[in-house]
């Protein structure tokens, strides 16, 4: 009797794996999970905005399990994750240099990250991340409209390609028209 459960288990996690992609989140040829503003509430933040609480692990299931249900689906369709910017300012983690939270931003799948206007409070934080945390992203931290105030070389990269299965995309970091930014970089 429990070989049984077990199989019919089995059977029903299957069928549910095998499911087509869901008609309430309509996809397309190319899309986007987007990370904005999450000012290292990378545990959620129950406390101010219940509504919207979700953690980096329910992001990351949700991207993985979305990336599985293409796969599944065998339809020709690209899935990228995107952090859009202010990672700092929120919790203890976003000390400064964000030594603690940035190795945590690391194990998440990011195709591309874009600098925040968070990131450029502080000259330290600026140089934590030109050194330890724009190279782990090989190319994909942009920074389109903003530059090293010594060189005048952009921070990041000013744009890049995200090479998907069926897809390539020219995209851009740009910041809005930030003037409150530290003494070594400017915002164009």
């Amino acid at each position: 009797m429990l070989r049984q459960h077990r199989s019919l288990q089995e059977q029903q996690q299957q069928q549910q794996q095998q499911q087509p992609i869901s008609d309430e989140l309509p996809l397309s040829d190319v899309n986007l999970v987007v990370l904005t503003d999450v000012h290292s509430w990378i545990a959620g933040h129950e406390r101010h905005e219940p509504w919207m609480n979700v953690n980096y692990g329910d992001v990351l299931a949700f991207y993985q399990h979305l990336k599985e249900q293409i796969r599944i689906s065998q339809q020709p369709i690209d899935l990228f994750m995107v952090m859009n910017g202010d990672f700092m300012d929120g919790t203890g983690l976003s000390t400064v240099p964000p030594k603690y939270l940035t190795p945590l931003l690391e194990e998440m799948p990011f195709a591309i990250i874009n600098l925040g206007n968070h990131e450029l409070y502080d000259d330290k934080t600026v140089d934590w991340i030109r050194q330890d945390f724009i190279p782990h992203w090989h190319g994909n931290y942009l920074t389109s409209n903003t530059l090293v105030a010594a060189t005048g070389e952009p921070l990041g990269n000013r744009y890049t390609y995200l090479r998907g299965e069926y897809s390539t995309l020219l995209v851009f970091g740009f910041l809005y028209n930030f003037q409150d930014y530290c003494p070594s970089t400017v915002v164009e």
